[in-house]
């Protein structure tokens, strides 16, 4: 059987890129300028905001890796058949056969 379970070190991947981009939005929206003389401020939230957007899709684009690899292995094994128990040889079979 093969495994589908999602390791721990990729939800923790998944995991810090959310809270990074969450952080990096936030931080984003508290330096957002009140005012339009603070140029440099507002530059600085919109690099904030596109780091965040950025951290964000890649945490989408690992989930959809991880779903797409156990879709993947559950339509392989969908496929594959059981095992069947051979059924023991008797006496008069292996007689017949010349094998005895």
């Amino acid at each position: 059987m093969i495994d589908t379970r999602i390791g721990a070190v990729r939800v923790l991947q998944i995991n810090a890129q959310l809270l990074l981009a969450f952080s990096f939005g936030a931080i984003g929206w508290w330096l957002w300028p009140s005012s339009l003389d603070a140029i440099a401020q507002g530059i600085l939230s919109l690099t904030f905001a596109v780091l965040a957007f950025a951290l964000a899709c890649k945490a989408l684009q690992l989930i959809a890796q991880i779903r797409a690899r156990t879709l993947a292995i559950l339509r392989y094994t969908a496929n594959v058949r059981p095992d069947k128990p051979a059924r023991l040889a008797e006496t008069d079979a292996l007689d017949r056969a010349g094998m005895l």
